[in-house]
């Protein structure tokens, strides 16, 4: 029996240029403590993504983090954004994921008040 395992299909972009496969949108979707989210379409297949820039200086444990990533490669479950690719260069790390529109969940907590057990799912 073979086994297959999602993390195989997560592109590692050793030695790419992340401006070589993706053209990034300059307005940002948000930024956190860490770094930013910006939508971006690969070039070759037209797909859009979201680009998560993390910058290396604002990383306490950068092994910790690449830890972090390799249990991103194999989590698979629909209410889990998908990692497709990582790049790095010397100042960042860039994740590749699954671009989720609709809005920021706590905006809608507050907005709401509340979710039911089947509106939360």
């Amino acid at each position: 029996m073979v086994t297959i395992q999602r993390s195989g299909f997560i592109l590692d972009n050793e030695g790419k240029v992340l401006s070589d496969s993706y053209q990034v949108e300059k307005k940002m979707l948000g930024q956190g403590t860490y770094g930013s989210v910006s939508k971006a379409v690969n070039k070759s297949t037209k797909v859009v993504r979201a680009i998560k820039t993390i910058s290396k200086s604002h990383l306490k444990n950068v092994a910790r983090f690449r830890q972090e990533i390799a249990i991103m490669k194999m989590l698979d479950h629909p209410n889990i954004v998908k990692l497709f690719e990582t790049f790095e260069d010397a100042k960042n790390i860039y994740l590749v994921l699954e671009l989720c529109t609709g809005g920021e969940l706590f905006d809608r907590i507050i907005d709401q008040g509340y979710f039911t057990e089947s509106g939360a799912a």
